[in-house]
């Protein structure tokens, strides 16, 4: 073999490796990584659902982001749901009144909704109907044993023949509704004056 045959066969073979090498590069993952490493690139897919609780998932490959969008709850209303009677025995509270009290001094302005059992003196004054301005007045003593702690007194407005729009049982005491805080004064004599006026809870 001459020596430019020779040459020509060491030109041959190294253009040959370079091939090789091209196709063992390209193919490096197919070959020599394990299926989960070599696997498909999965791109993150994102799925929104209108419902509050259910989301509907798509049968979908790769990553899923879900973005809930909450309904509405129901409105939240500062509340009150307590007996303005006190406990009998061991557990009795004489300043259940004051709990009450200091309440409602801190919700002017703004729609509440009660739920109370009233003693049997604050039954007495709702009992009585309204007065010559068209209110319903009671009044919470701050201490039910010691009257010289003072109280508020609660006058609610009802207009004309319509609805209460609340709930009164005089036969448990029970005053519940929805309620407008608005125009509170005080004190006169140590005591406080509230006006509430009716409302619907929406």
């Amino acid at each position: 073999m001459t020596r430019t045959q020779q040459v020509q066969v060491a030109v041959a073979v190294i253009a040959a490796f370079g091939v090789i090498a091209a196709a063992v590069v390209s193919n490096w993952d197919k070959w020599f990584l394990s299926p989960s490493a070599s696997s498909q690139k999965q791109t993150p897919v994102s799925q929104s659902s209108g419902a509050a609780n259910s989301p509907n998932v798509a049968n979908v490959q790769g990553n899923v982001s879900i973005n809930i969008n909450p309904s509405k709850s129901q409105l939240d209303f500062p509340s009150f749901d307590e007996s303005l009677e006190p406990l009998p025995g061991g557990r009795r509270n004489p300043e259940q009144g004051r709990k009450f009290n200091d309440f409602m001094l801190n919700q002017e302005d703004k729609t509440i909704y009660l739920s109370v059992y009233l003693t049997e003196e604050m039954i007495g004054d709702v009992t009585r109907g309204k007065d010559d301005y068209d209110r319903i007045v009671f009044t919470v003593q701050n201490n039910y044993d010691e009257f010289s702690t003072g109280g508020t007194e609660y006058l609610i407005h009802v207009s004309g023949k319509a609805p209460q729009g609340f709930e009164f049982n005089p036969k448990t005491g029970k005053l519940a509704g929805y309620f407008k805080v608005w125009g509170i004064n005080g004190p006169r004599q140590g005591y406080m004056s509230v006006n509430l006026r009716p409302v619907k809870g929406e």
